[in-house]
């Protein structure tokens, strides 16, 4: 199931990767124009898309985890007795299921590991309960649906700059 799933995070990782690729330079070409009002609609889409990109390597770092310490997986039935890297792993495929819908063996690898180790577990690092250890960055790339000021002209900045953008032209 890990081996389908890190299949599914390829395709999407390509598929996403154009979709990236084709609204900067969206992005570049209403910049040009000057259509300000639509760019900055673009940016936010394109913030998402950027986080979700960097889930899915992330997403399959954890399977590559689950993979290489199957052993420990079979031997312990307690999670708390799992080596601390294969803990979180479990936590963050667990956590990034219940927010990747285009992801479903994802889902079929958290139904298994809450038979194994649990609801507690399981609704823990959902949830984000107090004692979740869900990193920092997944959370962040699966959550944050905002983007501030800063990041937005920092985005727009770089889309500039890839495509040799005359801000002074543009007002920025």
């Amino acid at each position: 199931m890990i081996e389908k799933a890190q299949l599914r995070i390829t395709i999407q990782k390509k598929r996403n990767d154009s979709i990236i690729r084709q609204s900067r330079a969206d992005i570049a070409q209403l910049l040009q124009t000057g259509q300000l009002d639509q760019v900055f609609a673009r940016v936010e889409r394109l913030f998402k898309d950027q986080n979700l990109l960097a889930a899915y390597d992330q997403i399959n770092d954890f399977c590559e985890c689950i993979i290489t310490n199957f052993s420990h997986l079979c031997e312990q039935r307690d999670v708390q007795s799992l080596p601390i890297d294969v803990r979180q792993a479990l936590a963050n495929l667990i956590f990034a299921a219940s927010r990747c819908g285009e992801l479903p063996e994802l889902n079929l690898l958290r139904h298994y590991f809450r038979a194994r180790y649990g609801c507690e577990f399981e609704t823990t690092n959902v949830e984000l309960r107090h004692d979740n250890i869900v990193t920092s960055q997944i959370k962040q790339n699966l959550c944050k649906l905002v983007i501030s000021y800063d990041e937005m002209s920092q985005l727009i900045s770089e889309i500039g700059k890839e495509h040799t953008l005359d801000f002074e032209v543009l007002g920025f």
